[in-house]
């Protein structure tokens, strides 16, 4: 080549970068409002958020608009992968569309397996005689108490990804079929559940992971039920729904209750059934339909599945993924049924052997047994399971509010869709929520505000078949989220009670979350006439958070987050800091969740009734959510509090030292905590020097605050490990993760105190060595991330 002609190559590239960032910046500035001058649309770009925006848009949130949405949506059941699902997702693209008026809507179509049960056929469980006459049948519907409920299309009672199968043998009492329920059933009372049914109460952890656990002792099917203790709190068994919010007798949990790990000791069913014991209240008189209290045929239905699609994990479920064969995945190998408490009554009460212990007795005032087997040995038990698995297509509707000034960074308001079958409280509560805080946005641009960052709302599709349609739009445009995603808020119920609000989120987010609640007027009248007039006055009065010493710490309690809900997959796949809130019952009462919970009963009644007749707890969870989202979609700097993180790590190394710290001194692993502190010291120290700087930092410098802001949006990311936790490769995050043993809660560390845990467990020299290396493993892959993130805080060069 001649110098002449590089000479000239030189100049067409000199020309072609400098063509380049007159069009990223002509392409940057489209986006600001054209006000005449350079200097002008400078200014938008430093300009902080308009703050009379947040009250308008807070008094613009309208009670009897929630009324009005919630009573229309719940007027029919709306299972996912029915017609009624696509019908409800129309519903939302249409409001957003027509009544919000949003920048854009879309429809996000995935393909996924999920399960119900044969609705002309209902599962069942029967006691057979010798001769195998029927003596007991369990019932196949729960009874109507609300002319509501009196629809063809109720789904009957089942739990998703059961097996199917009819299953014969003994039944065995396992409590709430957790792992030290099994180690004390077979170790101190020598009771061997291999070849049997099992038959436990709902409550204290996650339903599948009730049914993993009975699988891996052979169970041969499971049953399970809502026992009073946790679900009725009342003397007079009569007095439930519709008397009460109380669980009848014959209200079913459904749900999914997806296993893991494969069969090992041989269990040949699960029952499971709603103690009165977790779901009623001694000092009450009602049940539904005169309380909020499950009635005796009250089931909960569920599935057994924890997070997306079965077929194509990690990947998303769309028309091009490759999908499993059925036979090569982790659903389920048992049948299991949910029943209600009348009917769990008649099995336990018939039930011989020895009399459990205290802390196994529910409230159903019967002598509880372990079992093997009925008095009368010549009974069985027998189920007949038709559950079944089928292929549709579920529905994600988005709707996006483009931002004016930074459209390429999302703050994400979410909630599902779908319900077990009329889902007033779970989750339509929220749904008739976030349209009315997403109405209420539009009003906001009309008047020609636009925040600066883009809004989305998120309608998901079968969250109740186990987190299915985030998760897949997580799987696609994960990559992305994880660039631009500012945080995620979830709402699934928005009020399961009038008590205190509740909040879960990660320490990024605390301050913002008591700063907003601040900012709510308080929606009960009684504690506005104690001087409790914001949200938060009630929150930190009824939920006070306290040190390892009992003493207050002068904020409200807020919660880690685990899974069940929609912001799962942000959390542990994509690192996106994210919100869960609602309106609470009081926890102290004992339940193991709102009576009604997945069960026939959640009706519009019982929320009109006994739940929120005015609908200012809903107004005031759409108003806490469109605040928090606006903050964070608006303001110029990001915020959030960099230093609580390093204060919360500092916290979460003593809860080992507490609670493990006596084991991993007594084994002879040497595993010790040292250069774990060490690095949260770092990490300490780096985001104090990085708040120092942000608080000089030149504002009128848009491109250094975005710096800034990027490296606190990517705080959360620098915990994703893409190897996954031991044993659970779809949970990335080693700061948040659900807790091994009970997926409803978090944990924090999961991956050392699942270590932990099963280091204390041990009864062999070489299996305390095997899991003592895991530990050690363990330390070092949470010291490497916790300094990893502290690099990324110091590593700002100005």
């Amino acid at each position: 080549m001649t110098l002449s002609k590089l000479s000239l190559a030189v100049l067409c590239l000199v020309l072609l970068v400098i063509g380049f960032v007159f069009g990223f910046l002509g392409g940057f500035f489209s986006h600001i409002p054209d006000t005449g001058n350079n200097l002008d649309r400078l200014q938008s770009l430093t300009k902080d958020a308009d703050e009379t925006i947040s009250r308008r848009l807070i008094d613009e949130v309208n009670p009897e608009n929630i009324r009005h949405y919630l009573k229309h949506l719940t007027s029919k059941p709306h299972m996912a992968g029915t017609p009624a699902d696509k019908e409800t997702a129309d519903e939302i693209k249409r409001f957003w569309e027509t009544e919000a008026v949003l920048d854009r809507v879309q429809i996000y179509p995935y393909d996924v397996l999920l399960s119900y049960p044969e609705q002309d056929s209902p599962n069942r469980i029967v006691i057979k005689d010798v001769n195998d006459r029927d003596l007991f049948t369990t019932q196949l519907y729960e009874s109507i108490l609300d002319p509501e409920q009196n629809q063809s299309d109720v789904v009957p009672p089942f739990n998703a990804f059961s097996a199917s199968g009819e299953p014969k043998g003994d039944l065995v009492y396992v409590n709430y079929a957790r792992v030290d329920d099994f180690i004390w059933l077979t170790e101190s009372e020598h009771i061997d559940p291999n070849g049997k049914i099992c038959i436990a109460r709902y409550g204290k952890v996650f339903r599948g992971d009730k049914v993993l656990i009975a699988q891996r002792y052979g169970c041969l099917g499971m049953i399970l039920y809502s026992d009073p203790a946790d679900y009725v709190l009342l003397t007079n068994a009569e007095d439930v729904y519709p008397d009460s919010w109380f669980l009848p007798g014959s209200g079913v949990q459904r749900g999914n209750v997806k296993a893991t790990f494969a069969e090992k000791y041989g269990c040949i069913g699960l029952i499971l059934y709603s103690d009165p014991a977790n779901y009623a209240i001694d000092d009450k008189d009602a049940v539904y339909p005169d309380s909020w209290f499950l009635p005796d045929s009250g089931v909960q239905r569920g599935t057994l599945n924890m997070e997306g699609d079965v077929l194509t994990p990690h990947y998303p479920a769309i028309k091009s993924a490759y999908r499993w064969p059925k036979n090569k995945t982790s659903l389920p190998r048992i049948p299991v049924q949910p029943i209600g408490y009348d009917d769990a009554r008649v099995l336990l009460s018939n039930m011989t052997g020895p009399e459990v212990n205290p802390d196994w007795r529910g409230k159903l005032k019967i002598t509880y047994r372990l079992g093997p087997g009925f008095k009368n040995r010549d009974w069985k038990t027998q189920m007949f399971i038709k559950t079944h698995t089928k292929n549709v297509t579920t529905y994600n509707v988005l709707g996006f509010i483009e931002g004016a000034i930074e459209p390429d960074r999302y703050v994400l308001l979410g909630n599902h869709r779908d319900a077990w079958v009329f889902g007033a409280l779970d989750p339509t509560s929220g749904t008739a929520a976030m349209m009315e805080i997403s109405r209420a946005f539009g009003v906001m641009l009309k008047t020609g505000w636009r925040p600066r960052r883009t809004i989305i709302f998120c309608s998901w599709g079968a969250e109740e078949h186990g987190i299915i349609g985030s998760r897949e739009w997580v799987e696609y445009y994960g990559k992305m989220l994880s660039e631009r995603a500012v945080a995620y808020i979830n709402v699934d119920i928005a009020v399961q009670g009038n008590f205190s609000f509740r909040g879960r989120t990660m320490p990024l987010l605390h301050q913002l979350m008591f700063d907003t609640a601040k900012q709510i007027p308080n929606p009960d009248p009684d504690e506005v006439s104690a001087g409790r007039k914001t949200v938060y006055d009630t929150w930190l009065y009824r939920q006070p958070a306290v040190d390892k010493r009992g003493l207050k710490t002068g904020v409200p309690i807020i919660q880690n987050l685990g899974s069940g809900s929609d912001f799962a997959p942000f959390v542990t796949k994509a690192g996106v800091t994210a919100v869960d809130i609602a309106y609470n019952y009081d926890r102290s009462l004992g339940l193991s969740s709102y009576p009604m919970y997945h069960s026939a009963y959640e009706t519009f009644r019982l929320v009109e009734t006994y739940y929120d007749p005015t609908f200012a707890y809903h107004k005031a969870i759409a108003q806490y959510w469109g605040e928090l989202g606006r903050r964070l979609a608006d303001e110029y700097i990001l915020p959030f509090d960099v230093i609580q993180y390093g204060v919360s790590l500092d916290g979460y190394v003593q809860s080992v030292i507490d609670n493990y710290g006596e084991l991993m001194e007594s084994t002879r692993t040497n595993t010790g905590l040292g250069f774990l502190k060490e690095a949260v010291t770092t990490f300490k120290e780096a985001s104090q020097q990085f708040i120092k700087d942000l608080s000089t930092v030149d504002t009128s410098n848009p491109i250094l605050v975005r710096m800034y802001n990027d490296v606190m949006i990517q705080i959360d990311r620098m915990f994703i490990d893409p190897n996954g936790l031991p044993g659970r490769p779809f949970m990335r995050n080693v700061i948040f993760a659900p807790s091994k043993h009970n997926s409803y809660t978090g944990s924090t560390f999961p991956g050392l105190i699942d270590s932990l845990y099963e280091l204390d467990r041990t009864k062999t020299m070489i299996e305390e060595e095997e899991k003592g290396e895991v530990v050690k493993q363990q330390i070092a892959i949470l010291t490497y991330f916790i300094e990893a993130a502290a690099s990324s805080l110091r590593n700002i060069l100005i």
